[in-house]
């Protein structure tokens, strides 16, 4: 996973699948960047001094915009398919892993990337059950796969979207 990034007018975040053009905007009232979605770009507003090159301040910026995202997103998303496939998980930490979209622990607690936020709903789905899948078969067993193939028959082809495309989903 690892594309190197530059935050520069034009710079593309995925979001949801689809590509955003990263767009700076300097604000006199600002004391910190942060970023909204407006038209059609993710808009990086930034405090008027803020330095040329704040690439951290504005890679921080987006980190906390893609969190805010996944916290409102992945929790109901979890609970639901925990709901729909009938097994249950403890606890959901949301984190910004740099080698994993998800994992989980025995004691049936969740980890999720944020980067999910970037990904479309069906490959984020996949990464979802797949952990679920983990709680009941805490490997990659035969048994895993048929149990993940039964609550997510086309696994095979989002598996395959992460594989070519995850390394664009970075910050």
């Amino acid at each position: 996973m690892g594309l190197q990034r530059v935050y520069a007018d034009g710079a593309v975040f995925f979001l949801r699948g689809a590509a955003f053009p990263l767009i700076l905007c300097r604000r006199q009232e600002l004391s910190r960047s942060t970023v909204q979605l407006q038209r059609g770009a993710l808009l990086l507003l930034e405090p008027q001094a803020a330095q040329r090159q704040a690439q951290e301040s504005r890679r921080q910026a987006l980190i906390a915009f893609y969190r805010q995202l996944a916290r409102q997103t992945l929790p109901a998303r979890l609970a639901q398919l925990s709901t729909q496939t009938g097994i249950a998980y403890r606890q959901l930490r949301i984190r910004n892993q740099k080698t994993r979209w998800g994992s989980c622990s025995s004691l049936g607690n969740i980890n999720l990337n944020l980067r999910l936020m970037m990904m479309p709903a069906r490959v984020m789905d996949y990464v979802i059950l797949h952990e679920l899948c983990h709680l009941r078969e805490l490997n990659h067993s035969p048994a895993f796969w048929q149990l993940l193939k039964d609550f997510c028959p086309d696994y095979q082809r989002w598996r395959a979207w992460l594989q070519r495309e995850g390394y664009k989903l970075v910050f």
